[in-house]
């Protein structure tokens, strides 16, 4: 949300910061808005779905595999830098925009781009995967990273939640 949002906002969550820079976080938000609790939102990668099956699979599964990823997210340079922070090897990409609608164009091309980039396998975010549903041949040969989102201060945030359903 752009930066004048916060004023009506009762807790500031941000994304995106780097591991070793979320615990200055609170730190340089708190001094803008000064009463407002702020946590860290940490994205994590905790699973590796094979796509239509639901097979999960440890993210340990993509490492030192050729990977052709797509997506159709605001951010993909995340998306990759997820994957080859779990080990995988990025042989080749396709990036789509944000919430886009997949058609069977788009998965040939897809295919296509990962035969000739030499990948093993193809992966995808789990937002993507949804807008994949009416394609069961596509998503029966594709694998999905599943992504978490972690609340630091955890405890803290929960608490503050529920405080703040309390008020409501």
């Amino acid at each position: 949300e752009p930066i004048g949002s916060v004023e009506r906002a009762d807790i500031i969550i941000t994304t995106g910061a780097k591991e070793q820079s979320v615990s200055l976080v609170p730190h340089i938000m708190g001094k803008d808005f000064p009463g407002k609790p702020v946590f860290t939102g940490c994205r994590k990668a905790t699973a590796v779905m094979k796509g239509l099956s639901g097979t999960i699979l440890s993210t340990n599964y993509l490492y030192g595999k050729k990977i052709f990823a797509f997506s159709g997210i605001a951010r993909p340079d995340n998306f990759l830098e997820t994957i080859i922070s779990l080990g995988g090897i990025i042989a080749g990409t396709l990036a789509f925009s944000d919430h886009h609608a997949y058609e069977e164009k788009d998965l040939t091309s897809i295919t296509d781009n990962a035969a000739m980039s030499r990948a093993e396998i193809i992966v995808t975010t789990e937002k993507d995967s949804m807008k994949l549903v009416d394609f069961d041949d596509f998503l029966r040969d594709i694998f999905v990273l599943r992504i978490t989102m972690e609340m630091i201060p955890e405890k803290a945030f929960e608490q503050c939640i529920l405080a703040q359903l309390a008020q409501a």
